[in-house]
């Protein structure tokens, strides 16, 4: 199972303490009018880096709320997540029950798993539903972080990062039109070492990162990894659970 990274370090009052306001009924209309993440960084991305921030963003929210809530749903979106972004239909379709998630540490995660979801599906065909979903991610991370949790500094200090690991491939969209070779029109893979402000780029641990989390989501069942019949319908071919060399 996923462990909390090393560049999230919230005070345990802090993180225990709930400093901001929610009310189920309005959800994301309460999240704050800070400067959304720049639209610059955005469109210098690589597809799988856009992946990868929105998940990275969405980690920050779970960990936020790590002892606060029980349930182990949002670190099987983390997960899953993760298995997403190096090929979005990795992320099976799942709704978690409103009703089920209210409350000021539940509803926050329930709005971010949902947005994450939007995003990471929406993904192959609509980058600008993924820009979307990042948006309202920072938005609501602003919101729910407690001060000096260092939330904005590691989101300046990650986009040049992640601008430098995973530039948007130049490739003509009609070269593959259905998605034989989505790998390389993706972008390289994107990990924790890319992300950690702290550290060096480290492609191979990166690679084995990524290949434990399907190995986990697979042995746990989790049930937001897509099945083989469902990557099929989907007009995934090859050797499923498999982290391209990209």
């Amino acid at each position: 199972m996923l462990s909390r990274p090393p560049w999230i370090r919230i005070p345990e009052a802090d993180r225990r303490a709930i400093g901001f306001l929610w009310d189920d009924a309005r959800g994301l209309e309460q999240r704050d009018h800070a400067a959304p993440v720049s639209e610059a960084l955005l469109q210098g991305l690589s597809p799988r880096a856009a992946l990868a921030l929105a998940v990275a963003v969405h980690e920050w929210i779970v960990w936020r709320f790590e002892g606060l809530e029980s349930r182990a749903d949002p670190l099987l979106v983390l997960q899953a997540g993760w298995c997403a972004t190096v090929d979005p239909r990795y992320l099976a379709y799942c709704e978690l029950r409103r009703t089920a998630w209210v409350g000021p540490i539940a509803g926050p995660l329930w709005c971010a798993y949902t947005w994450l979801q939007r995003g990471l599906t929406q993904a192959r065909q609509f980058s600008g539903d993924l820009h979307d979903s990042i948006r309202v991610l920072v938005r609501l991370a602003r919101h729910v972080m407690p001060a000096g949790a260092g939330f904005d500094a590691w989101l300046e200090a990650i986009g040049p990062r992640l601008l430098a690991h995973s530039p948007p491939p130049v490739l003509d969209p009609a070269d593959d039109l259905f998605d034989d070779e989505l790998a390389e029109r993706l972008g390289p893979l994107v990990g924790p070492s890319v992300l950690n402000p702290m550290a060096v780029p480290d492609p191979v641990g990166d690679r084995a990162f990524l290949e434990q989390q399907f190995a986990d989501a697979r042995a746990q069942a989790n049930p937001l990894l897509a099945t083989p019949k469902a990557l099929v319908d989907a007009g995934f071919f090859g050797v499923p659970y498999v982290v391209p060399r990209c």
